[in-house]
Order: C-alpha cells, then structure tokens, then sequence
C-alpha cells in the first residue's frame, strides 16, 4: 500500500507570517491537531503541532533556573504565556520537517512516524509541492485496519 493510498489530500496551511491566533483558529476550526506552514511561494517550510504551541506557554529549562523564583508563581507564567499572541508562524513552527512522497510504501511513513517521534508527515510531491499530510490516525484507521479485517474473516 502507498502513502498516496492513505494520506488526506485536503491540507489546510498556514503562511509563515500568520499570526498565532490564525494559526489556532485554523487548528480549532477544522479539528486537527498540526498544520503545515507554507511561504510566500506555496512550499513548506515549517508544521505545527499543538506540541509546539504548548512549548511556546512555557519557559525553557534555561530561562526557568536563571530565576527560578520568578518562574515559581503561576500568575508570572500565565503573564509569560500571553506573550504567545505576538509570534509568528515561523516563531512557532518546527523548522525541521520530515516529509514523504506520495509513491513512498506505508511502511516507510510508519517507520518516520515512530523514528522521528511525530504524529504527521507532509506528503511532498514532483517540484517540492505539498499534496497531502499523512497521520499516525490515517495510518491506523486506513492501513493497519485492512490487515485486521483480512484477519477476522479467516
């Protein structure tokens, strides 16, 4: 089977220079949990995750022990994470993408999904354009379940 056979051929994107709220509405509104990030010229350059997204509420282990007390009140890190709603897309995404092709066999996308640690692969066509998004949730309903239905009717 082929990644072409399982990915989702609707992308929804987001321009590099969105604003974190574009960014969350477009999660929120079509119910997904990672967008692709796109330039000016339509190629990927970034995705998104809801990871990443909470990694930006937070500070970082360096910035946390500089002053650990301040880090410590609540209020302070709520105050820090309202400073989310000035990032851009391309402060919020993860730079270094993982993609596949749509010719790739599904077990390639299986093995990037667990070696790589992500929950999506953008599916990279002829010319470097984005053509669709596969998921650990595609791969799942779509390829694994074919081998449990072949199973159950033996």
């Amino acid at each position: 089977m082929l990644v072409k056979e399982v990915m989702v051929k609707r992308i929804y994107t987001v321009n590099s220079k969105d604003g974190f709220r574009k960014v969350l509405r477009v999660l929120i509104k079509n119910k997904i949990s990672g967008v692709p990030v796109v330039n000016s010229k339509k190629r990927l350059v970034g995705v998104i995750s809801e990871k990443d997204l909470l990694i930006h509420l937070f500070p970082s282990i360096k910035e946390f022990y500089r002053d650990i007390d301040y880090y410590l009140s609540l209020d302070v890190i709520e105050t820090e994470a309202k400073k989310i709603n000035r990032l851009s897309a391309s402060q919020l995404m993860t730079k270094k993408v993982y993609t596949v092709a749509p010719e790739d066999h599904v077990l390639k996308a299986c093995s990037m999904l667990l070696i790589h640690n992500v929950r999506r692969l953008p599916v990279v066509g002829e010319g470097g354009k984005l053509v669709g998004i596969v998921t650990t949730n595609d791969l799942y309903r779509k390829f694994l379940q074919k081998y449990t239905e072949q199973g159950l009717k033996k």
